[in-house]
């Protein structure tokens, strides 16, 4: 999930929601994942790195 101004997106399947997902999963997918902001890379973690 990428956090841009309190707007969270899905990196797998793109739903976006105002705010951050409860307990960093996608309501839509059911999944996490994590987009590293410096270099693309996604993977799945149950929290971010950084």
């Amino acid at each position: 999930m990428l956090n841009k101004q309190d707007t969270w997106v899905c990196t797998h399947c793109g739903y976006t929601a105002d705010g951050k997902f409860k307990g960093d999963i996608c309501p839509a997918c059911g999944l996490t994942y994590w987009r590293c902001g410096k270099c693309g890379f996604l993977f799945t973690a149950s929290v971010t790195p950084c």
